[in-house]
Protein backbone atom coordinates (compact mmCIF):
# COMPACT_ATOMS: atom_id res chain seq x y z
CA UNK A 1 0.00 0.00 0.00
CA UNK A 2 0.98 3.73 -0.41
CA UNK A 3 0.26 6.94 1.70
CA UNK A 4 0.85 10.31 0.14
CA UNK A 5 1.45 12.81 3.05
CA UNK A 6 3.12 15.68 5.07
CA UNK A 7 5.13 14.39 7.76
CA UNK A 8 4.22 16.31 10.36
CA UNK A 9 6.24 15.20 13.48
CA UNK A 10 9.63 13.27 13.73
CA UNK A 11 8.89 11.32 17.19
CA UNK A 12 11.77 9.55 18.03
CA UNK A 13 14.90 9.20 15.74
CA UNK A 14 18.42 7.42 15.64
CA UNK A 15 20.97 9.45 14.13
CA UNK A 16 23.32 6.67 13.84
CA UNK A 17 21.25 3.85 12.29
CA UNK A 18 18.60 6.25 10.21
CA UNK A 19 15.80 4.48 12.77
CA UNK A 20 12.32 7.02 12.85
CA UNK A 21 9.37 6.94 14.16
CA UNK A 22 7.11 9.79 12.78
CA UNK A 23 3.71 10.98 11.97
CA UNK A 24 1.88 11.82 8.42
CA UNK A 25 -1.06 13.74 7.87
CA UNK A 26 -2.49 11.45 5.16
CA UNK A 27 -3.59 13.60 2.04
CA UNK A 28 -3.92 10.36 -0.30
CA UNK A 29 -3.98 6.61 -0.31
CA UNK A 30 -4.81 3.36 -1.27
CA UNK A 31 -6.15 1.66 1.80
CA UNK A 32 -9.74 2.91 2.33
CA UNK A 33 -9.05 1.77 6.94
CA UNK A 34 -7.21 5.22 7.18
CA UNK A 35 -8.01 8.93 6.30
CA UNK A 36 -6.27 11.05 8.66
CA UNK A 37 -3.33 10.79 10.53
CA UNK A 38 -0.90 7.62 10.78
CA UNK A 39 2.26 6.99 12.79
CA UNK A 40 4.81 5.24 10.58
CA UNK A 41 8.29 3.64 11.39
CA UNK A 42 11.37 2.89 9.16
CA UNK A 43 14.55 3.94 8.27
CA UNK A 44 15.82 7.12 6.74
CA UNK A 45 18.48 9.65 6.07
CA UNK A 46 16.68 13.14 6.78
CA UNK A 47 13.05 13.57 7.52
CA UNK A 48 12.05 17.73 6.95
CA UNK A 49 8.43 18.22 8.76
CA UNK A 50 5.91 19.88 7.00
CA UNK A 51 6.99 18.59 3.20
CA UNK A 52 5.18 15.77 1.00
CA UNK A 53 6.60 12.54 1.01
CA UNK A 54 5.24 9.14 -0.77
CA UNK A 55 5.34 6.28 1.60
CA UNK A 56 5.04 2.38 0.64
CA UNK A 57 4.84 0.26 3.55
CA UNK A 58 2.19 -2.36 5.62
CA UNK A 59 0.29 -1.49 8.65
CA UNK A 60 0.52 -3.49 11.82
CA UNK A 61 -0.95 -3.22 15.07
CA UNK A 62 1.40 -2.95 17.72
CA UNK A 63 0.47 -4.36 21.22
CA UNK A 64 1.31 -0.78 23.10
CA UNK A 65 1.63 2.16 20.49
CA UNK A 66 -1.59 0.55 18.36
CA UNK A 67 -1.72 0.66 14.33
CA UNK A 68 1.42 1.93 12.55
CA UNK A 69 2.55 1.70 8.87
CA UNK A 70 5.74 0.69 9.02
CA UNK A 71 7.85 1.67 5.53
CA UNK A 72 10.36 -0.08 2.91
CA UNK A 73 10.11 2.99 0.90
CA UNK A 74 10.14 6.50 0.82
CA UNK A 75 9.86 9.33 -2.00
CA UNK A 76 10.59 12.90 -1.41
CA UNK A 77 8.10 14.73 -3.22
CA UNK A 78 8.79 17.87 -5.17
CA UNK A 79 7.08 20.89 -4.06
CA UNK A 80 4.23 22.10 -6.25
CA UNK A 81 2.44 24.58 -4.73
CA UNK A 82 3.71 28.10 -4.49
CA UNK A 83 4.12 28.18 -0.67
CA UNK A 84 5.33 24.53 -0.31
CA UNK A 85 8.17 26.07 -3.32
CA UNK A 86 8.96 29.50 -0.95
CA UNK A 87 9.22 27.36 2.04
CA UNK A 88 11.38 24.22 0.97
CA UNK A 89 13.59 26.69 -0.82
CA UNK A 90 13.85 29.55 2.25
CA UNK A 91 14.42 26.68 4.17
CA UNK A 92 17.95 25.62 6.44
CA UNK A 93 19.00 23.54 3.19
CA UNK A 94 19.20 27.05 1.40
CA UNK A 95 21.59 29.01 3.12
CA UNK A 96 21.79 32.34 2.49
CA UNK A 97 18.46 31.91 1.24
CA UNK A 98 15.79 33.68 2.39
CA UNK A 99 11.70 33.76 2.09
CA UNK A 100 12.11 37.23 0.38
CA UNK A 101 15.15 35.56 -2.35
CA UNK A 102 12.74 32.21 -2.44
CA UNK A 103 9.44 34.64 -3.49
CA UNK A 104 11.74 36.13 -6.24
CA UNK A 105 12.30 32.60 -7.99
CA UNK A 106 8.92 31.50 -8.03
CA UNK A 107 7.59 35.26 -9.11
CA UNK A 108 10.08 34.44 -12.36
CA UNK A 109 9.58 30.75 -12.74
CA UNK A 110 6.47 30.15 -11.61
CA UNK A 111 5.52 26.47 -9.43
CA UNK A 112 7.87 24.45 -11.83
CA UNK A 113 10.84 26.85 -10.46
CA UNK A 114 12.55 24.04 -9.05
CA UNK A 115 12.50 21.40 -12.32
CA UNK A 116 13.61 23.75 -14.48
CA UNK A 117 16.60 24.87 -12.55
CA UNK A 118 17.65 21.01 -11.84
CA UNK A 119 17.23 21.08 -15.65
CA UNK A 120 19.24 24.01 -16.71
CA UNK A 121 20.81 26.65 -14.01
CA UNK A 122 20.82 28.84 -16.63
CA UNK A 123 17.38 29.23 -15.48
CA UNK A 124 18.26 31.11 -12.35
CA UNK A 125 19.78 33.84 -14.83
CA UNK A 126 16.71 35.50 -15.19
CA UNK A 127 15.91 36.08 -11.35
CA UNK A 128 18.13 39.41 -9.90
CA UNK A 129 19.83 37.44 -7.28
CA UNK A 130 23.63 37.26 -6.71
CA UNK A 131 25.56 34.35 -8.70
CA UNK A 132 26.97 33.20 -5.33
CA UNK A 133 22.89 32.20 -4.01
CA UNK A 134 22.16 31.01 -7.66
CA UNK A 135 24.97 28.41 -6.97
CA UNK A 136 24.17 27.72 -3.41
CA UNK A 137 20.61 27.09 -4.89
CA UNK A 138 21.36 24.91 -7.76
CA UNK A 139 24.38 22.96 -5.94
CA UNK A 140 21.79 22.23 -3.14
CA UNK A 141 18.89 21.40 -5.27
CA UNK A 142 21.12 18.60 -7.28
CA UNK A 143 22.68 17.52 -3.89
CA UNK A 144 19.15 16.74 -2.44
CA UNK A 145 18.39 15.35 -5.51
CA UNK A 146 20.93 12.83 -5.88
CA UNK A 147 20.03 11.72 -2.09
CA UNK A 148 16.54 10.92 -2.53
CA UNK A 149 17.94 9.27 -6.26
CA UNK A 150 20.13 6.99 -4.76
CA UNK A 151 18.14 5.92 -1.85
CA UNK A 152 15.42 5.25 -4.29
CA UNK A 153 17.59 3.25 -6.60
CA UNK A 154 19.20 1.17 -3.60
CA UNK A 155 15.70 0.33 -2.66
CA UNK A 156 14.30 -0.89 -5.94
CA UNK A 157 17.56 -2.97 -6.21
CA UNK A 158 16.46 -4.90 -3.42
CA UNK A 159 18.49 -3.16 -0.26
CA UNK A 160 15.85 -3.02 2.56
CA UNK A 161 15.82 0.72 3.94
CA UNK A 162 17.85 0.01 6.68
CA UNK A 163 20.32 -1.60 4.38
CA UNK A 164 20.09 1.87 2.16
CA UNK A 165 20.68 3.88 4.94
CA UNK A 166 23.83 2.20 6.10
CA UNK A 167 25.18 2.00 2.38
CA UNK A 168 24.58 5.60 1.88
CA UNK A 169 26.21 6.86 4.95
CA UNK A 170 29.23 4.17 4.72
CA UNK A 171 30.14 4.47 1.03
CA UNK A 172 28.83 7.18 -0.62
CA UNK A 173 31.41 10.41 0.83
CA UNK A 174 33.97 8.17 -0.35
CA UNK A 175 32.48 5.95 -3.57
CA UNK A 176 31.04 6.30 -7.08
CA UNK A 177 28.06 3.85 -7.21
CA UNK A 178 26.82 2.83 -10.44
CA UNK A 179 23.81 0.33 -10.89
CA UNK A 180 24.29 -2.26 -13.59
CA UNK A 181 22.13 -4.96 -14.25
CA UNK A 182 21.64 -7.34 -11.11
CA UNK A 183 25.32 -5.54 -9.74
CA UNK A 184 25.67 -2.54 -7.57
CA UNK A 185 29.17 -1.13 -8.09
CA UNK A 186 31.49 0.94 -6.40
CA UNK A 187 34.27 3.12 -7.55
CA UNK A 188 36.85 4.87 -5.46
CA UNK A 189 39.12 6.88 -7.27
CA UNK A 190 38.62 5.44 -10.68
CA UNK A 191 39.72 1.59 -9.02
CA UNK A 192 36.44 -1.30 -8.63
CA UNK A 193 36.20 -1.62 -4.62
CA UNK A 194 33.23 -3.34 -4.15
CA UNK A 195 30.39 -5.34 -6.37
CA UNK A 196 27.00 -6.63 -4.34
CA UNK A 197 25.02 -8.30 -6.17
CA UNK A 198 20.69 -7.98 -6.16
CA UNK A 199 19.64 -9.22 -3.02
CA UNK A 200 16.15 -9.99 -4.64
Amino acid sequence: MYVIGTHIKTIFYNETNGFLVGLIKIKETDNSDISDEIVWVGYALTMREDEEYKFWGEIEYHQKYGRQLMVTKIEKIVPKTTNRVILYLSSELFPQIGEQTAQKIVDVLGVNAIAKILENPKALDKVAISPEKKDIIYQNLLANEKINQIMTELVDFGFSMAEAVKIYNHFLLRYIIIFKGEQLILFHHHYLKYIFNCPR
